[in-house]
């Protein structure tokens, strides 16, 4: 079994492309359904809450998660991408800082509160 995506549910998809388009520095196929793009060998689509819950026949506000996860990508320079993120006006959950179990990392919000971690490992 391999891991190769996640898909984020939105209410607005284009919003969340461009967003996700500047913070990763890459382009988003799609439309104001559902955009597709990777992170490395991660897939990231993104879906329009309402098509979803018409595409499969559910109701995903009975069954969606705590709002306990975060998405973590490894990055170069925390530093750099700190100050990078900073000139667009990110909403930050904090600074960069090195965690007790050896990662510098730190947090920030995507436009619908998603939390992204961006982090490297360091030595102790």
């Amino acid at each position: 079994m391999e891991f190769k995506g996640i898909t984020i549910l939105t209410e607005d998809v284009q919003r969340l492309a461009g967003f996700y388009s500047d913070v990763f520095l890459t382009q988003v196929a799609g439309n104001d359904v559902h955009v597709d793009f990777c992170v490395g060998n991660v897939q990231i689509a993104l879906y329009s809450k309402e098509a979803a819950k018409q595409d499969m026949a559910f109701d995903f506000s009975v069954y969606n998660g705590t709002g306990s996860v975060t998405l973590n990508f490894d990055v170069d320079d925390v530093d750099a991408e700190y100050e990078r993120l900073a000139k667009m006006a990110v909403f930050f959950v904090n600074r960069p800082v090195v965690r007790p179990w050896g990662m510098k990392s730190f947090q920030f919000r995507d436009p619908d509160g998603n939390i992204l971690t961006f982090r490297k490992a360091v030595s102790r």
